[in-house]
């Protein structure tokens, strides 16, 4: 056992001394979002209008259990990914104001990281580290960060797909570049998911450096991003058509019930 610990400890030392490049960043960036992070929610309820629907429509899915077809009584405008993270969190951490706004101050924590690793593929650690402050001193970042809605979580996916897009530009492993072009292409149509429509706004922008350099790749890259974007919308869609065959044959078994009640009276 002790020459096991004697073993244990160098390896420790080392993991550390060749990944201090990544590792002292993260630490500084998970404190420092901590600081503004661990503010006492009794002192902001949720605002209305927005805050308030989002936490209705939410808690309609979770309760209801519906989580791909929509729940709701009239046709609703927003895909339902809008609400699905707050749902989640609902049914894990119960129906309070923390757990309505857990996921944005995770996906708020992620959006900084990400960023940093943004600014790390395209200049510095200086660079990164000025990025990461400016955005996290910001009031409104603040603010959006404890706001019960999937505004940062869809900019999350934004950033998601501008990293794993610079990663494959950036990746000389023929395995790593098509893993992370198929992700880039995922989160595309997550934020589609998340936000509807409006995913289109950013993605309009990214649009000429993106086709710029697809257009430069060899077939399988353009493919496998265009996979990425086409096979999360073929899984929600399927899922949506399953869950509609379940609710069409819950719906026929209690009048199936019933007609058998009615023949045994008779």
């Amino acid at each position: 056992r002790v020459v096991n610990n004697m073993n244990i400890k160098p390896r420790v030392l080392n993991f550390f001394s060749r990944n201090k490049s990544f590792i002292f960043p993260f630490i500084f960036i998970l404190f420092y979002v901590l600081l503004y992070f661990l503010i006492d929610f009794s002192t902001q309820s949720l605002v209305a209008h927005d805050e308030g629907l989002y936490a209705r429509r939410a808690r309609l899915i979770a309760s209801s259990d519906n989580w791909l077809s929509s729940p709701f009584p009239t046709p609703h405008h927003k895909t339902l990914g809008s609400y699905w993270f707050i749902a989640l969190s609902i049914r894990l951490f119960g129906n309070n104001e923390l757990a309505l706004r857990l996921p944005s101050i995770l996906a708020s924590f992620l959006c900084l990281g990400t960023l940093y690793f943004i600014a790390l593929e395209i200049a510095n650690k200086k660079s990164a580290l000025i990025c990461l402050c400016s955005l996290s001193a910001m009031p409104l970042w603040i603010q959006y960060s404890r706001y019960a809605s999937p505004d940062v979580p869809f900019v999350l996916c934004i950033l998601l797909v501008i990293f794993f897009f610079l990663k494959s530009l950036k990746s000389s492993n023929y395995f790593n570049k098509h893993v992370y072009i198929l992700f880039s292409g995922l989160f595309i149509s997550t934020s589609f998911f998340i936000r509807s429509y409006m995913a289109f706004v950013p993605l309009i922008g990214l649009a000429p450096f993106i086709f710029y350099h697809l257009f430069r790749k060899e077939y399988t890259f353009k493919a496998l991003f265009f996979a990425g974007i086409f096979l999360e919308i073929g899984i929600i869609i399927g899922g949506i058509y399953i869950m509609k065959q379940l609710k069409k044959k819950q719906t026929r078994q209690p009048a199936l019930s019933k007609k058998i009640i009615r023949n045994l009276k008779l």
